[in-house]
């Protein structure tokens, strides 16, 4: 009872006294440390907007106060009030139509529009924009490749928000460290997690009290041996069953590289997640056992080290690095290093990468040796190897020339409710192939018909105002339906989208499938991190392997190991690109019955059957 008496004898006219203080005064009275921060905060807003930018600095303040100096969401609600801006005098007079018609209750600071109303208004605005300077017709033309060939420009024009120079933004970041996407991928079991858990541990993004602790955890479930597995496996199935099953990642430093790891499974029933993985990788690690027997059970029909070696080649990974493991069981003999250094060799070669990126590293990934460092004169793999570590050919990687200028190409490898920080929304993560995005910018999704505002994004680990062709990102979309999203899915810029269609014309490599390849063959079909249902709808022609020139047109079949041009119908429509246009979308790989039977390029993308 005595709640409500406080409450009836409340001093309402006191009340709504402090909000007036709040919408008169416009940011209270600070502290020296507030201050301070005000106007930290204050500069790093000015040189995201510019200086010669129309909002008041009032306006700035009173909205950093409001996001407790948060600048990311200070500019993205900056931003989208320079999209949806109204025409001057009509915000007075909403104001005062607002004050006469709520007379008993006065507003505070908090009823404000929210950026989300903010969102949807600036979504409209581009949306119209869109719809009255391209006809509808020509987009859909443009979308699945008919037709109209879009207009010859090495950089398409920039949106009215994006006001960061990301080209010259990423000079300045290329002086300092690169960012290198890197997969590690194997036969089962050739100690590919535990190889880089220690590779991790060495580098010092492990504690020694993490792996003490995954030790004694591990020893209680009689798997000792796999606690520098458990520094990637996290998941309680992959830790009782003790095999990498989803795409682990995490990221180390090199003197020149900021890389990213990506610990792709190896057993062939998740093939489908190790194409995931691969598909987002500029270089890979290829870990093979030594121990006899088992690399030849690798080797073999069957095993999983040369479908992995043909899988990146084919999903446009040139150098790698081969980390022949477990080569203390053999007491580091120099014969067994040279057999598997031959037969695999060869087998590379054949398979498309140049002798100059291979590079063979003879590595215990159990203790740990010459992996971080080469080892020392003492040790007996140095009486016939005196190469770099593992750690040192990575580091060696050419970093890759990256269209950063393009047209933006985001495929979405994973997706989840929900925003960075505090922010609310729905997050995307994945590798950018092409062109740069910043905070401000509407995307569009597709396949399907959806728009939203980039409210933040964390690049490489860290938040940034900007990212690029090769970054590593997570960010957070205002205004977008979850359910428009799928693995697969792609954003691009609204004004340069993507084509979409279920049918594309495609020259391919046949590995050894057990079924002869004929006219509606089915297949899964590997794109990015999708993969569907498909046929091999017909047989174009034959190729020779040497000049690509057709041989054999409309062939009955085609026979292993050979070049041709097909043409390949996918279930549901999907995001399609030619190989000329987006090499990394361009690229594809096709497989039966747990098995990889063919990879291509896109030549074409046709209309929709």
């Amino acid at each position: 009872m005595s709640r409500h008496r406080d409450i009836r004898n409340l001093d309402i006219e006191a009340v709504l006294e402090e909000d007036d203080y709040y919408e008169e005064e416009g940011v209270p009275e600070m502290t020296a440390q507030q201050a301070v921060q005000m106007k930290n905060a204050t500069d790093e807003v000015y040189s995201v907007l510019g200086e010669d930018c129309s909002i008041p600095k009032d306006k700035i303040e009173e909205t950093l106060w409001y996001y407790y100096f948060d600048v990311p969401q200070t500019v993205d609600y900056l931003l989208k009030q320079l999209t949806a801006q109204k025409p001057k005098g009509t915000a007075k007079k909403e104001k005062k139509a607002t004050k006469s018609s709520n007379q008993s209750v006065k507003p505070s600071r908090f009823d404000s529009p929210s950026p989300d109303d903010l969102v949807r208004q600036a979504q409209s605005n581009a949306g119209s924009k869109r719809t009255s300077t391209v006809d509808q017709a020509t987009l859909d033309l443009e979308a699945m490749n008919l037709g109209l060939k879009p207009k010859a420009e090495a950089t398409p024009p920039s949106s009215p928000l994006r006001r960061i120079d990301v080209v010259a933004e990423h000079r300045l970041r290329s002086a300092g460290l690169t960012n290198l996407n890197l997969v590690v991928v194997g036969h089962v079991d050739a100690g590919k997690s535990t190889l880089m858990g220690h590779l991790l541990y060495q580098a010092g993004v492990v504690d020694s009290r993490t792996i003490q602790r995954f030790e004694r955890d591990s020893e209680k479930i009689g798997k000792k041996s796999f606690a520098f597995a458990w520094v990637l496996d996290e998941t309680s199935d992959e830790r009782e069953r003790g095999i990498t099953v989803d795409v682990a990642t995490t990221q180390f430093q090199t003197p020149k590289h900021h890389v990213t790891v990506l610990d792709a499974p190896g057993h062939r029933d998740f093939i489908p997640n190790m194409i995931s993985g691969a598909s987002q990788a500029d270089v890979a690690i290829l870990v093979v056992d030594s121990t006899p027997g088992e690399f030849e059970s690798g080797f073999a029909r069957g095993g999983q080290t040369k479908e992995h070696a043909l899988l990146i080649r084919s999903l446009g990974v040139r150098q790698v690095a081969i980390a022949v493991n477990k080569l203390d069981v053999c007491d580091w003999d120099e014969a067994r290093f040279a057999s598997i250094k031959a037969e695999l060799g060869d087998f590379l070669s054949s398979a498309g990468f140049y002798p100059s990126c291979i590079t063979f590293v003879p590595v215990s990934g159990l203790k740990g040796d010459n992996l971080f460092t080469p080892v020392d004169a003492s040790h007996p793999l140095r009486n016939w190897y005196d190469g770099p570590s593992l750690l040192e050919v990575v580091d060696s990687f050419d970093p890759l020339v990256r269209p950063i200028e393009g047209a933006l190409r985001f495929p979405v490898a994973d997706f989840f409710k929900g925003g960075i920080g505090s922010s609310g929304g729905v997050s995307v993560s994945g590798r950018i192939l092409q062109g740069n995005v910043q905070l401000g910018d509407v995307l569009a999704v597709l396949p399907g018909d959806e728009t939203g505002v980039v409210k933040a994004i964390e690049a490489n680990n860290s938040t940034a105002l900007w990212a690029a062709a090769g970054d590593s990102v997570v960010m957070t979309i205002s205004g977008l339906d979850i359910l428009q999203l799928r693995p697969g899915s792609i954003l691009c810029l609204p004004q340069f989208p993507v084509p979409v269609s279920n049918c594309f014309l495609a020259q391919v490599l046949i590995f050894d499938p057990a079924v002869p390849v004929t006219n509606g063959y089915p297949v899964i079909l590997h794109h990015q991190s999708f993969n569907t249902s498909a046929y091999i709808t017909s047989l174009v022609a034959l190729l020779d392997k040497t000049t690509g020139k057709p041989i054999k047109k409309n062939p009955r079949h085609l026979p292993k190991n050979c070049t041709a041009t097909i043409k390949v119908t996918v279930e549901a429509p999907l995001c399609l690109e030619a190989f000329s246009s987006c090499k990394d979308l361009g690229r594809f790989a096709l497989r039966r019955a747990g098995a990889t039977i063919a990879t291509g390029i896109i030549l074409e993308v046709l209309p929709i059957v």
